[in-house]
């Protein structure tokens, strides 16, 4: 199937399922790991994401995209996030 149809489909899922979030735009959805793992990359390990650890990453991520398993994706990578566990052990 044309990925393009694909994507049209579960947009418009999305807009009948899904609250509008701050900015009135509804969420894009991602349809691939790669796009996925990418907007991980640039949310949180950018400059701009500052390892902000699992609750901002996701508010931040959830704002503007969306995919099948979103959270646990975030949850994993956040776990695995070296910097971010070395924060976490320096404050308990």
């Amino acid at each position: 199937m044309d990925p393009k149809i694909v994507r049209e489909v579960l947009d418009l899922k999305l807009h009948n399922q899904r609250k509008r979030n701050q900015s009135q735009h509804l969420a894009k959805v991602v349809l691939t790991a790669e796009e996925a793992n990418s907007i991980f990359e640039e949310f949180h390990c950018s400059q701009f994401g500052g390892h902000c650890g699992l609750e901002k990453t996701h508010r931040a991520i959830i704002s503007c995209y969306c995919w099948p398993g979103m959270e646990e994706d975030i949850r994993k990578w956040v776990a695995q996030c070296c910097q971010c566990q070395s924060k976490r052990a320096h404050i308990k």
